[in-house]
């Protein structure tokens, strides 16, 4: 079955009178726009772009995913209402104008109710967005929600790359894009999903990852990510059922005695996410 994605922003370029912007606007449309040079919102560029890396990907052009827009959340939902069902949504927060009661926090509690969807909040101001989202009390399903800055840098990846990479790689396809880089993702047991990979930017210095980055030739797996990770003086210690750092005194007595590994070695066994928690807060489940 097709992977489903559904943009929901009221940013789009100028459309023709053929276009019905109260349903679904479909793909064959989206490219029409594209190819049209119509114009866009200036601070829209890099949705543009996302829109462009989308529908010029491979795993589209192969059928492997299908792409759609809505003008704002209601259409959205009213697809959503008559049995259709979006993989992932990408999700503005600011629109124009809503329909009269609604609001875009509702909305998207309404969404999340009603899908098993993945988010992507696509933000020229995320900060207070989180936040919002807590507050209405679907703090519940935020591992289903990710927020992210239009056109922000994240190191190892751009906000416009790690939503086109989450969609390739879901469609089963495995050429990702980092800062521009065309890679083959080598999926593995430690190493099953690329966003995986943003971990690396509290792990490591930028100078490392950027190094790391410039190095790279062609392929994204395992192999590369250990060989940064070779980068780190640090030790972390596996004591069975968690990851402890060497500093958490009191939780490596609580627990059975454990044998040090490099960060190489932590994540060649448990992979980066499991590593990355137990850096951040000192202790990880495994």
């Amino acid at each position: 079955m097709k992977l489903q994605v559904c943009i929901v922003d009221d940013h789009l370029a100028a459309r023709p009178p053929t276009v019905d912007e109260s349903v679904l606007i479909r793909s064959a449309d989206l490219r029409l726009l594209l190819d049209s040079n119509a114009l866009w919102w200036a601070n829209e560029i890099n949705l543009k772009g996302l829109l462009q890396d989308l529908l010029d990907s491979d795993a589209f052009k192969h059928g492997q995913f299908e792409l759609t827009w809505a003008m704002n959340p209601v259409i959205c939902l009213n697809a959503v209402t008559d049995g259709y069902r979006p993989d992932l949504i990408v999700f503005d927060w600011k629109y124009g104008t809503l329909p009269y009661g609604h609001s875009t926090v509702a909305l998207l509690e309404q969404l999340v109710e009603k899908t098993t969807s993945e988010f992507f909040i696509f933000s020229t101001e995320p900060d207070p967005i989180p936040g919002e989202i807590v507050r209405r009390g679907i703090d519940s399903a935020t591992p289903r929600i990710r927020v992210l800055e239009k056109g922000e840098s994240l190191i190892v990846m751009t906000a416009d790359e790690m939503i086109s990479n989450w969609v390739v790689s879901h469609s089963g396809n495995p050429m990702i894009t980092l800062l521009g880089k065309k890679l083959s993702f080598r999926n593995s047991p430690n190493l099953t999903d690329p966003l995986d990979l943003l971990y690396l930017r509290d792990l490591l210095e930028r100078t490392d990852i950027e190094r790391w980055w410039e190095a790279l030739t062609d392929t994204m797996g395992s192999r590369e990510v250990a060989s940064v990770l070779g980068l780190i003086d640090r030790r972390i210690v596996d004591a069975g059922k968690y990851l402890i750092s060497p500093e958490e005194v009191s939780l490596l007595e609580e627990h059975e005695p454990g044998v040090e590994l490099d960060y190489a070695q932590a994540f060649e066994k448990y992979g980066l996410r499991c590593l990355w928690l137990a850096n951040s807060v000192g202790i990880a489940h495994t």
